[in-house]
């Protein structure tokens, strides 16, 4: 089965310097990284688009693998764009009821995420990096 952890989904799922503050406190090698990518990544998300929260588009695939129940997925037909002029690329979410049309659920689309559990999770994972140093 395929799964979809697209935009509507990552942008649900951001993080900020608050996040930052908490892997600073680990002291380990791996939260002081994660910590300073996402301190840099934040800086540059301010610039363009002026807030201090940015979402985890990787984190999100990542934990619609290893924690699946943090996302509520939904089968739907998801399709790529091919001749579009404007759209050529695009993946297309089918939202209409399906009993209504031919095309195939062919998907798991990840329509929202329990944002805490999610952070929770990710933490977790960084600080217990502390255990094995």
């Amino acid at each position: 089965t395929i799964m979809m952890c697209g935009l509507n989904l990552t942008h649900q799922f951001k993080l900020g310097l608050t996040e930052v503050a908490a892997m600073k406190k680990m002291k380990n090698s791996v939260a002081d990284f994660f910590g300073e990518l996402l301190e840099f990544f934040l800086s540059t998300y301010s610039q363009r688009f002026g807030t201090l929260e940015a979402p985890m588009h990787d984190v999100c695939a990542l934990l619609a693998i290893t924690h699946p129940d943090v996302i509520h997925f939904e089968s739907r037909h998801v399709d790529i764009e091919l001749q579009g002029r404007h759209t050529r690329g695009m993946t297309l979410v089918d939202e209409r009821d399906f009993r209504n049309t031919s095309l195939s659920q062919n998907a798991k689309v990840g329509i929202s995420i329990n944002r805490k559990k999610g952070i929770r999770v990710l933490l977790e994972a960084v600080a217990s990096y502390s255990k094995k140093q």
